[in-house]
């Protein structure tokens, strides 16, 4: 895109050709429309793993977070590898201070690491809409009471979160 001032013409950019992102320069006197699209902004993040480990998760997070419509969120997302943890992956709503934390166990297989992402990012979804409450005797899923008691398979969120994790 070029635009014409008192001492000259100046280059602003390109233009995007079709739907895969190509570019190609602007002919002389071409006049173009600009729009923006897909501006949500996405919940802001930080994630706490080795150089390959956060490459990998930082590069699919923001995919996971549009796909799940985690976006203008107020809330950090904090994202933690800890060998120690015995389940693969938990997630942990931080209310004072406006923050959900994911901890996954490492691995090296990344589809595992990736869907456990997605496992947990459904939770997080789940607590920011209010669908899944956490309180000290149990969980609340839409209004209904469950108690630490209920089989892990039975549990309507994470049969939930286990029937999406693959998809997102």
């Amino acid at each position: 895109i070029m635009m014409r001032n008192k001492e000259g013409v100046m280059e602003l950019g390109t233009k995007i050709v079709g739907d895969f992102g190509g570019y190609t320069e602007l002919w002389n006197g071409e006049v173009v429309t600009i729009s923006t699209y897909n501006t949500k902004v996405l919940m802001e993040f930080y994630v706490e793993a080795g150089p390959k480990t956060k490459k990998f998760i930082e590069s699919i997070l923001p995919s996971m977070l549009s796909q799940l419509g985690l976006t203008n969120s107020k809330k950090l997302l904090m994202i933690k590898m800890d060998p120690e943890l015995k389940d693969m992956g938990t997630t942990v709503p931080m209310p004072g201070i406006d923050t959900y934390l994911v901890v996954i166990k490492p691995t090296r297989s990344l589809h595992v690491l990736g869907s456990t992402l997605a496992h947990e990012l459904v939770h997080v979804r789940q607590l920011a809409r209010g669908v899944l409450k956490i309180t000290p005797k149990g969980r609340t899923w839409q209004g209904k009471f469950y108690s630490k008691k209920t089989p892990y398979l039975q549990q309507p969120w994470e049969i939930q979160a286990f029937a999406q994790q693959e998809i997102v």
